[in-house]
């Protein structure tokens, strides 16, 4: 059985990268606390398709997650030659555990921050313009 399911918050924002084949992919890298000794270790979670999408839809740095998943490693070589081994979560399943009203929140004022196309372009507002 390999199966592994996490708590942990994203210790930076996300980005989507999209492979030679057309997959969207992101890597969560997750902070979480083991509660009792206040140890935190990090742990990097690969998401696929369209949950990768929603993830970087979603989420940012701080946010909360559950990740039901599986243990995946993978060997490369290094620059210098080297073969080198890592091992990732990938995520069959990610629960957003975040406050939905921290989210919006979150948006609105990201929004708020974003200028209008109007402003952007330097034109008067639709509500300014002389209607006849």
């Amino acid at each position: 059985m390999n199966r592994v399911n996490l708590i942990g918050r994203l210790t930076r924002d996300i980005e989507l990268k999209i492979t030679s084949n057309n997959i969207s992919m992101t890597k969560l890298p997750l902070a979480i606390n083991d509660g009792k000794s206040g140890k935190v270790s990090y742990i990097t979670v690969v998401a696929w398709r369209e949950l990768a999408d929603n993830c970087v839809r979603f989420l940012k740095k701080g946010s909360k997650v559950g990740i039901d998943g599986y243990l995946q490693s993978n060997s490369y070589n290094d620059p210098q030659g080297n073969k080198r081994k890592i091992v990732n979560v990938v995520a069959e399943r990610v629960e957003f555990l975040s406050p939905k009203e921290a989210r919006t929140r979150e948006a609105e004022e990201d929004k708020q921050d974003t200028p209008t196309m109007s402003e952007a372009l330097g034109l008067p507002e639709i509500e300014d313009l002389p209607w006849n």
